[in-house]
C-alpha cells in the first residue's frame, strides 16, 4: 500500500518537501493557505479545501510559524480520525507543542514536532535534517516516512514540546 500524505503549506519549503516525497513514491496531495497554481507545484496534486488534505494517512504542516499551525489545526477542528499522523516540520513553541500533542492524541491522532533545518535547497535534495519528537507509538508509524524523506537525528523517546536538538 502506498502511503498517502497531504503537505500543508506549499511555500518555499513546503513544495520541495512534497516534490521529494512524491519522487520517492509517496502519493502526495498539497494544500496552501493562499492559492497555489498546478504550474508552480507540478506532479503534487492540489487538494481544494483543506477538507480534502485532511483524509490522508500523514499531514505534514510545513507553515511560516507557530501562529499559521495553530490557524490551520483550529480549521482541522474534528476532520482528523484516530490512527492518521500529523507532523509539524516548523520551529514550533515547546508549549504549543505539548497542547497539540495532547489534544489530538485525545482523539488517536497523532503527533510529531519534528523540526528541520537545512532551507530550501536541502529539502529539494531530501537533505533534510530533522529533530523529531513524539511518543513511541507516533514514531512508528512516523519512521517509514521520514527515512525516506530527510536525514534524522532522532530522538524516538521524547514527548512532543521537548528539545531534542543537539
Amino acid at each position: 500500500m502506498t502511503a498517502s500524505v497531504s503537505v500543508i503549506g506549499l511555500g518555499v519549503m513546503g513544495r520541495p518537501v512534497a516534490r521529494s516525497l512524491h519522487a520517492q513514491g509517496f502519493l502526495v496531495r498539497g494544500w496552501n493557505r493562499s492559492p497555489r497554481t498546478p504550474e508552480e507545484v507540478g506532479d503534487i496534486e492540489l487538494c481544494a479545501t483543506l477538507d480534502d488534505a485532511a483524509l490522508s494517512e500523514t499531514i505534514m504542516l510545513v507553515l511560516a510559524d507557530p501562529a499559521a499551525v495553530d490557524a490551520v489545526l483550529a480549521e482541522l477542528g474534528g476532520k482528523l480520525t484516530a490512527g492518521q499522523i500529523v507532523v509539524d516540520l516548523g520551529s514550533s513553541d515547546p508549549q504549543r507543542s505539548r497542547a497539540h500533542a495532547a489534544r489530538l492524541g485525545a482523539a488517536g491522532v497523532g503527533w510529531v514536532d519534528a523540526p528541520v533545518s537545512g532551507g530550501p535547497e536541502a529539502s529539494r535534495s531530501a537533505g533534510l535534517r530533522s529533530w523529531p519528537a513524539q511518543s513511541r507509538t507516533t514514531w512508528r508509524g512516523w519512521s517509514c516516512c521520514s527515512r525516506r524523506s530527510a536525514r534524522l537525528s532522532t530522538s524516538a523517546d521524547l514527548e512532543p514540546g521537548t528539545p531534542s536538538r543537539s
